[in-house]
């Protein structure tokens, strides 16, 4: 619960899995760009993307606060959700069964294959981590970049305490992308300001 990639390990990572493609290295993609925990993002289907509004609406009972959640896409994200395969079986964005079953994780070989490519890639042994380390990486790089904590704490969904947690119903959409953007260029130096591909 402390492995947080740096940079280089990212960008590494990003890389590798934009060669593998789909379905596990997007779905790593995706996870790296909304810091959304695996479950969230593996679960996403075709009526919970808001193209107009560039967000995920997840509903409560598919969240683990039990909260209707909004998720924050920068344009790369969107990109790669409207690329995503169309299916004839189900409404799940990724999956390998056609859209009838979520691809809830990346099997043990596609992850050790983006663990060695990785590894190659950065030309040197990387420490031990996990899929739910992106997550932590996403939220500590953007805590580095001066991003407020309690905007954090809603990029990643957690549920807020007190008066705020009652009264306070604003979903605070624009400033997590903004902070995911601000993310995203430091993922990708590539990126435009917004998050996009220049």
């Amino acid at each position: 619960r402390e492995r947080v990639l740096s940079i280089a390990e990212a960008r590494a990572v990003w890389a590798v899995a934009g060669e593998m493609g789909y379905p596990s290295g997007t779905l790593a993609q995706l996870l790296m760009l909304t810091a959304c925990r695996l479950r969230e993002i593996a679960s996403v289907q075709t009526s919970w993307v808001d193209t107009v509004n560039s967000c995920i609406v997840v509903p409560g009972k598919s969240y683990k606060t039990g909260d209707l959640t909004v998720v924050a896409l920068v344009p790369r994200a969107l990109d790669i959700l409207n690329n995503l395969p169309k299916h004839e079986d189900g409404d799940f964005r990724i999956s390998s069964t056609n859209g009838y079953r979520p691809l809830y994780t990346v099997t043990p070989s596609a992850l050790r294959k983006l663990k060695e490519d990785s590894q190659k890639r950065l030309g040197r042994v990387m420490d031990h981590w996990t899929l739910h380390d992106l997550r932590r990486t996403v939220a500590t790089h953007m805590a580095r970049l001066s991003v407020d904590e309690i905007l954090i704490e809603g990029v990643l969904g957690h549920r807020i305490g007190g008066v705020r947690a009652v009264y306070n119903r604003y979903r605070y959409l624009e400033e997590k992308r903004a902070a995911l953007a601000l993310w995203t260029v430091e993922l990708l130096p590539s990126s435009g300001p917004d998050g996009g591909s220049r």
